[in-house]
């Protein structure tokens, strides 16, 4: 997999003593990217020293540690991403379109496959290139036909067996474009739909060449659908062997770190428990973390034991005035997470509100609940991009014109009369309330979805408490907590004992 953790960085000429916090890291990187040339030797003497917390002596570590911790972050966030992330798939790796990487690849990738045009147009033709080009597409058919379908691939296996393909080549009589058309046809048996046109389309090809490469790039695509497949096949599993995976990987961390995650600390003493709550807690801390991670994956119902405390904690960074720069450490892989539900969830509050403040003004027939079906979709589209306060203040005239247009359009169909000029303007500071967050309605509705996630996360998604006032956003809300619900269910599952733990050192 690419790192995609460490800094690109050169390494520093020097270190001068003013500044030298700030220089570390880049200094540091460098390091772990092999921009020196350092033996173990030499990297176990090169020494840290890693600040302490709540009364605990900085501990010193070495340079083979941090080597080490850095690898067991990059491991665990894979691990953890596949987990959590229902949408993850696997990709083929890309590079930009004007990187260096992908201009030196493209230039390789040329002046092989002219090497390979080179020697088919000798005379008599050279085959050594071609041969190994079909050498990879029978290892591809490997990796895609063992196990599913092993009489297919003997049949490829003979057909491209190498000495036969060789012995035709001596005698002349080798016709590479029959071979490769063989081979477009068993792709067309083993290919998902969603590649049968580019199956379709190398059927078009003339030129050998052209057409070996196109092959082993579709192979290449195939090769990719087939692990995505198997990880969607396996993906429960997955999920319950990586918790045991990330506590050995956060293990390896906390040999370097100690305790030293003073964020998470101080959130989790934000919401510290009552004396009885910790007493209950400490008796049935044991086996908690594997109860979760069987109910977060293998029951059709989840059922958790998360105690409430740690719920309101969860619950409290998908509140509106959570401060984001100040986000627990041991929760730092679902940050991203986080911070899109949080807008989801305000996206919903708000145009509820609107709903709920133009539902108010409105002449009543049986044609309202479709006037707020439809009023609530359009607002949803206006404010579907808005991602912070800023945003959701600068969309409020927009959402007031929806809102009025929509109430003219259902007051002239159903031939009704409008709301006179003053509750129009006063429905109008209501929609600007809401989306500054000042709004009455708005405080109801944000209480609501507290409670919601409360109850979301105490028991089954289907069983917790819905309010009618979210009916219109319903799908939307549904979503919403199945992500929160899977996110901290695997959270609690990995660090719910050294939750206990940091609780326990840190009531005071």
């Amino acid at each position: 997999m690419p790192d995609t953790t460490r800094s690109g960085s050169n390494k520093p000429e020097h270190i001068e003593e003013e500044g030298t916090q700030e220089e570390i890291p880049e200094c540091l990187s460098s390091l772990l990217q092999g921009n020196a040339s350092l033996k173990d030797q030499d990297e176990s003497e090169i020494i840290f020293s890693v600040p302490g917390v709540s009364g605990q002596p900085a501990k010193v570590v070495n340079l083979i540690d941090l080597k080490n911790l850095a690898k067991s972050c990059e491991d665990m966030a894979l691990a953890h991403e596949i987990a959590v992330n229902e949408e993850f798939k696997l990709m083929q790796n890309e590079d930009s379109g004007d990187s260096i990487a992908r201009t030196v690849r493209d230039t390789m990738h040329r002046a092989y496959w002219d090497v390979v045009q080179v020697q088919l147009n000798a005379e008599p033709p050279c085959y050594d290139m071609a041969m190994d080009v079909l050498s990879n597409i029978k290892q591809a058919f490997g990796v895609l036909l063992t196990g599913n379908n092993d009489r297919a691939l003997e049949k490829i296996n003979s057909y491209l067996d190498e000495q036969l393909i060789r012995r035709h080549a001596e005698e002349g009589v080798l016709d590479l474009a029959h071979v490769a058309h063989f081979v477009i046809d068993m792709m067309a048996r083993a290919c998902c739909m969603d590649r049968d046109a580019e199956v379709e389309q190398l059927k078009n090809i003339t030129d050998t060449v052209q057409l070996l490469r196109g092959i082993l790039e579709v192979l290449g695509h195939m090769k990719v659908d087939m692990a995505n497949f198997v990880l969607t096949m396996t993906r429960k599993e997955f999920a319950a062997r990586s918790i045991d995976y990330e506590k050995k990987k956060f293990a390896e961390i906390q040999h370097v770190c100690n305790d030293n995650f003073p964020i998470t600390i101080e959130w989790l003493r934000r919401h510290k428990p009552s004396e009885e709550e910790t007493t209950g807690a400490d008796s049935s801390t044991e086996g908690t973390s594997s109860n979760i991670a069987e109910a977060a994956h293998f029951s059709a119902k989840p059922k958790t034991s998360i105690p409430e405390h740690i719920i309101a904690a969860y619950v409290e960074l998908l509140h509106p005035t959570s401060n984001t720069d100040d986000f627990p450490e041991l929760l730092n892989l679902d940050r991203r997470r986080f911070e899109q539900l949080k807008a989801e969830v305000m996206r919903v509050i708000i145009c509820d509100s609107i709903l709920c403040y133009a539902g108010t003004c409105v002449a009543k027939s049986d044609q309202l609940p479709l006037f707020r079906q439809n009023l609530a979709h359009k607002l949803m589209i206006l404010i579907k991009d808005c991602v912070d306060n800023q945003q959701f203040v600068e969309v409020a005239e927009n959402l007031w014109l929806q809102v009025k247009d929509s109430m003219h359009a259902y007051h002239s169909q159903n031939e009704l009369p409008m709301p006179d000029p003053t509750s129009m303007t006063l429905l109008k500071t209501h929609i600007e309330n809401t989306c500054h967050k000042k709004s009455h309605v708005f405080a109801v509705m944000h209480n609501r979805s507290i409670e919601l996630f409360k109850g979301t996360l105490q028991n089954d998604i289907e069983s917790a408490p819905f309010f009618s006032s979210f009916r219109e956003y319903q799908t939307e809300l549904a979503a919403i907590l199945k992500t929160v619900k899977r996110i901290t269910n695997h959270n609690y599952a990995v660090y719910g004992d050294y939750y206990t733990k940091l609780i326990r050192d840190n009531m005071n």
